[in-house]
């Protein structure tokens, strides 16, 4: 047997820091971005709106459940329009929403 002890790098692991900057709200989606009956924002009233109007493929990848691989599946396949703003891919989040409920019903088939 070996008396190997563990590396300290495990042993006093940081929790992760928050992020800060001006693209902390992009990071991660409140969850009413998917859910239009509690969103908070109203342009004809004149407040700003603080749901995200699209997203990055690596959050509509969080928001959905989908691998990385899946998602370029599935616009290759012109299942998700996406649009581009210089090099960065942006999918609508109504779009996304669009594409998820179009999707087949899982569940057990009743032979």
């Amino acid at each position: 047997m070996s008396s190997r002890r563990p590396s300290p790098l495990f042993s006093k692991m940081m929790p992760p820091r928050p992020v800060e900057g001006p693209t902390a709200s992009l990071v991660a989606v409140p969850p009413s971005a998917f859910d239009k009956h509690k969103s908070g924002a109203t342009q004809e009233s004149g407040h700003a709106i603080t749901d995200p109007l699209a997203v990055s493929i690596a959050q509509a990848c969080t928001l959905c459940g989908i691998s990385r691989a899946g998602l370029y599946r599935c616009i290759a396949a012109g299942q998700l329009p996406t649009r581009k703003l210089g090099s960065r891919t942006l999918i609508i989040v109504e779009e996304l929403r669009t594409f998820l409920s179009n999707l087949p019903q899982g569940g057990r088939r009743h032979v």
